[in-house]
């Protein structure tokens, strides 16, 4: 999934996850792991996705494991056969921020890495691998044309694309199809602007909004506008002022920093119910006995917990540029 940085390619796969459907099987995922790749070192991305598989505790996932973290093998043998110890399986390996790992070109710059992605895209297995970044990736281009990959440009949704994402979120998807392709057509497909409309749906009607003929024709930027002053005169001052002050962070937000920001949890649930803050949902680090540590060469899970994505929260993008802007004009 490649689109520019704000197209909200992060929030589809978050959104994806959560209802990633069935196949054709009529089975669901048998799991999820989340590579943040800007949060991690190259380096360590096999070994995150060992601790996964080791994890999962089903037979061949700790032998699958071993493979990938097997330095006598060339990285792409190494992930063919680990993959052929899971074919069974059915999994979804999402890297997130692709770009992160990427050269100019497009191409991963560690080579081991490199290969193993390699091997990873010519395995036969069930599971899935979503990359979502800015750049085209061109080690995709000959599995393109074999039908295992497929490469979505986002520039703006289309009207069923605009509509799976507001079925995830809570108050879009009570509204009719009917409805929900008149605010696409309305609103526009960009992503952030669909997530404001979703919390200006708070205190505003679909009807007011869709009646209206001064809001015909309006930009993305002045949709973006024109949710977000209704949604800030919600907050009390202290809390706009506290969302203001974390606007400068562009990092995701845990709750040690709003402890230390002297934010409370009221505050951050009524920034989240009105979709100026988002949820993130990070991988949690798998607790292995020392008996697997050992053969699998990974350190004690204290430590790999370091090295894991934590859930936090992070203000949404749009809000941050607008609250920034703010203070930059006074």
């Amino acid at each position: 999934m490649r689109a520019i940085g704000g197209m909200g390619k992060s929030t589809l796969a978050a959104k994806l996850i959560q209802r990633p459907g069935v196949d054709r099987d009529g089975k669901d995922l048998d799991g999820v792991l989340v590579i943040r790749c800007h949060e991690v070192d190259p380096l360590d991305i096999p070994a995150k996705l060992a601790s996964f598989l080791a994890g999962q505790g089903k037979g061949g996932h700790a032998e699958a494991a071993a493979l990938l973290l097997d330095s006598a093998r060339p990285p792409a043998e190494r992930a063919r056969l680990a993959a052929a110890q899971v074919a069974g399986r059915r999994y979804l390996v999402v890297f997130d921020n692709f770009e992160s790992v990427q050269a100019e070109s497009g191409e991963v710059q560690d080579e081991t890495l490199r290969g193993l992605l390699a091997g990873l895209l010519a395995a036969q297995w069930r599971s899935l691998c979503l990359f979502t970044g800015r750049r085209r990736w061109p080690a995709l281009d000959p599995w393109l044309g074999r039908g295992t990959a497929l490469e979505l440009h986002l520039t703006e949704l289309s009207a069923p694309q605009a509509i799976m994402l507001m079925e995830n979120l809570p108050r879009l998807r009570k509204q009719p199809r009917e409805a929900k392709v008149a605010m696409w057509s309305k609103v526009g497909g960009h992503p952030h602007s669909i997530e404001l409309l979703e919390g200006w749906l708070a205190s505003g009607q679909v009807t007011s909004l869709l009646d209206d003929p001064s809001l015909d024709g309006l930009l993305r930027e002045q949709w973006e506008g024109y949710f977000l002053r209704a949604l800030l005169a919600r907050l009390a001052p202290a809390q706009r002022e506290a969302l203001a002050r974390l606007s400068i962070f562009r990092t995701s937000l845990d709750a040690e920093v709003f402890d230390y920001a002297g934010v409370d949890e009221a505050t951050v649930r009524t920034w989240l119910d009105l979709s100026l803050a988002q949820r993130e949902q990070g991988g949690a680090a798998v607790d292995l006995s020392p008996e697997m540590q050992a053969p699998l060469g990974l350190p004690p899970a204290r430590e790999r917990r370091r090295f894991e994505a934590q859930a936090a929260v992070t203000i949404h993008p749009v809000v941050r540029e607008y609250l920034l802007a703010e203070r930059s004009d006074a």
